[in-house]
């Protein structure tokens, strides 16, 4: 009986361990106190960089981490500018990989992130904010920068 249940204990243990690998592989879906909301977009190369006769492709398989926005101090641009918080990135929340036409979908608790892509060695989507609020859907084009 003893033996029996050490067999479902380690049984557990290795469900779990496959779920929580899962999760960092691109289907992340924290379980916060309360509901999520979702980012969703696609990565694509940005037009500023591009030959004005080369039109701009989707990425399948980019990588995208999403990271969160830590909070570094307020400042003023001017005397009568209102007061900006400004943030610098902090722990990485979610990692996950563009599908077909270089589509994602990342859920998140309420917060401050940043987003970002990578695709093959020297191309950079550059970080950008987005604030997530509960129940709601953004979204954000990661546009690729190449030879960076």
């Amino acid at each position: 009986m003893e033996r029996q249940r050490s067999r479902r204990a380690i049984a557990l243990l290795g469900i779990l361990a496959i779920l929580g690998a899962w999760s960092l592989g691109g289907c992340h879906r924290p379980g916060p106190d309360g509901p999520l909301g979702t980012v969703t977009g696609v990565v694509i190369d940005d037009e500023a960089y591009l030959s004005s006769d080369v039109p701009p492709q989707t990425y399948a398989g980019a990588r995208i981490e999403v990271v969160e926005a830590v909070p570094a101090g307020v400042v003023k641009q001017s005397a009568n500018a209102p007061e900006q918080t400004t943030y610098l990135p902090g722990d990485i929340v979610a990692r996950l990989t563009s599908g077909e036409d270089g589509r994602w979908q990342v859920h998140l608790p309420p917060g401050t992130y940043f987003i970002r892509a990578f695709y093959g060695e020297r191309s950079y989507s550059g970080d950008i904010m987005v604030t997530v609020e509960a129940g709601t859907e953004q979204r954000v084009e990661l546009k690729l920068k190449h030879g960076l």
